[in-house]
């Protein structure tokens, strides 16, 4: 192991920053799908069961004589749609994107262009960057911490790059490279915010 690689700050897992030609700037990409291959498998799974019974459901939805519907076919249609179609569809869309989507950020001095990419599709945004946050919140249990890395943007605005809860209640390594590395390569401050909140539901 040479001793750049062993110097080389340990970022999140699935991170990785990739200086480009010239040195000038620096491409972050996370690890994609974010929910990982387990949840979307599972997730794309119940899509394709939920969309073919969606599909076989057209027609029978306003026909059907369940108990309490009312009369009116356009009235069940109202009911029928949004409880069984929209969320369909919606996980549906989302899985697709987290399976087909691609998500990199460019860095560079004071700024940053996010591009978002499916089906050779790319929508590209460009952003001016005033400094790094770590939002750094503790469980009033105290029993673990929430963390965030956020590119704060001259409308105050705040891109979120990574969001992790845990155990540790100290800022995690990795957390505190990433924010570093990303603001070094903004020539951007990085600030810690402490904050209380209470401990997320494990349900």
């Amino acid at each position: 192991m040479t001793e750049a690689a062993h110097n080389e700050p340990v970022l999140p897992e699935g991170y990785r920053i990739s200086p480009r030609v010239g040195g000038t700037s620096a491409e972050l990409r996370r690890r994609q799908p974010s929910w990982g291959w387990v949840v979307v498998v599972v997730v794309s799974a119940w899509c394709v069961i939920w969309d073919l019974a969606l599909l076989s459901s057209i027609g029978i939805g306003p026909k059907a004589n369940w108990s309490g519907w009312p009369e009116d076919p356009v009235a069940r249609w109202l009911i029928f749609f949004p409880v069984f179609w929209i969320p369909g569809i919606a996980i549906t869309a989302l899985t697709l994107y987290e399976i087909f989507g691609r998500e990199a950020w460019l860095l560079r001095s004071g700024h940053v262009t996010r591009r978002q990419s499916i089906f050779g599709l790319l929508l590209q945004r460009e952003y001016d960057v005033t400094n790094v946050e770590i939002i750094h919140a503790t469980w009033s249990s105290g029993g673990g911490a929430s963390e965030k890395v956020c590119l704060v943007v001259s409308s105050q605005q705040r891109l979120e790059l990574i969001h992790q809860s845990d155990e540790s209640i100290p800022i995690t390594p990795e957390i505190l490279a990433l924010a570093t590395v990303v603001a070094g390569h903004l020539a951007v401050p990085m600030r810690v915010v402490e904050t209380v909140i209470p401990q997320p539901s494990s349900d």
